[in-house]
């Protein structure tokens, strides 16, 4: 699987239901035990043993159709088990399991990542211009 946003976020997105400057936008980092599915479209889709932490991205802009912001850095991660892929979602505030899952990475640099301990940094891609467009 490469890259890709879930159908649900480009109808939402679309639609005007959900808008990247001003939703709370997180970073979930993942094992290799959960395998994109066109249809999921809510983090409770995600086995719990397959979630390895999860931050809140800040400074978001969407300038000419780009979703990008400032990145998460995860500190301190810790993982028995390599991380392999990584999901942005719209953060619901009453029911965290609920929250709208909004892109699926696992084309990433520096992946898999064994977490020993140090920081780790999850930051849009400036060439070419965020996280993604739409």
């Amino acid at each position: 699987m490469a890259n890709t946003l879930y159908p649900i976020a480009r109808q939402q997105y679309l639609t005007g239901q959900v808008n990247w400057d001003i939703q709370n936008i997180g970073v979930m980092l993942l094992t290799d035990l959960y395998d994109y599915d066109p249809l999921h479209y809510r983090i409770a889709d995600i086995a719990v043993g397959a979630r390895v932490s999860s931050a809140e991205l800040g400074a978001q802009t969407s300038a000419d159709g780009y979703a990008n912001g400032a990145g998460v850095t995860f500190v301190g991660l810790t993982f028995p088990q390599p991380i392999t892929k990584l999901v942005m979602y719209d953060e619901d505030a009453g029911n965290f399991e609920a929250s709208t899952l909004v892109a699926f990475y696992d084309g990433v640099s520096g992946f898999p990542l064994t977490a020993t301990g140090g920081n780790y940094q999850v930051l849009p891609d400036l060439s070419f211009g965020g996280f993604f467009r739409l």
